[in-house]
């Protein structure tokens, strides 16, 4: 794995990890942990992790719940969890909210966060931060781009109005194939 800043085009410089993936068996997305160290380990419990597998955190492993320290001690003591900054973490960077059991130790673990991992066919990137130096300068490449045969994109959230949806709409009407999916999340309740 290597670590380096590295620059969309010429425009956005931003910190970004690479992860080759040739040598992975299994690899997992995981998001918003949100400082629940109980249900962070139930969860690689379940995945039950082998040598030769990753978990790639989205960021906001941090906040709103009781044991953020615990759950960053968890996350990078192990090769085999790698997490983004997420908002929650820059927050807590920024000085915006306050984690009195966080010390410079963590903070600094916090600042090393990349704002985006990648590998040969995807990547992460925490939706908080702005897609116009990474996300959207990407999706308007490939859209020029005549090479370019198909873009597909999961998207959690985006705001009103996103450019990242625009840039879609304009590949499908250029006959580039087109596939952007939102995840439905859904409850059931006892009447």
């Amino acid at each position: 794995m290597t670590t380096d800043t590295t620059t969309f085009g010429d425009t956005v410089p931003f910190h970004h990890r690479h992860i080759a993936l040739e040598n992975r068996d299994d690899v997992y997305i995981v998001g918003d942990v949100h400082g629940c160290l109980d249900s962070l380990e139930t969860l690689l419990s379940t995945l039950d992790l082998g040598s030769n597998d990753l978990a790639v955190f989205v960021g906001d492993l941090v906040r709103k719940g009781p044991e953020s320290k615990a759950v960053l001690d968890r996350v990078r003591r192990s090769p085999r969890l790698v997490s983004v900054c997420g908002n929650n973490e820059r927050r807590s960077i920024d000085g915006e909210a306050s984690l009195p059991t966080l010390d410079a130790v963590d903070l600094r673990y916090l600042e090393s966060l990349p704002a985006a991992i990648s590998w040969d066919v995807g990547g992460v990137h925490h939706p908080y931060h702005s897609f116009d130096g990474t996300v959207q300068r990407f999706l308007e490449t490939a859209v020029n781009d005549p090479d370019v045969l198909a873009i597909e994109a999961a998207i959690f959230r985006t705001a009103s109005g996103s450019q990242v949806i625009e840039s879609l709409l304009e590949a499908a009407v250029q006959a580039v194939r087109t596939e952007a999916f939102a995840p439905v999340l859904t409850a059931q309740y006892h009447n």
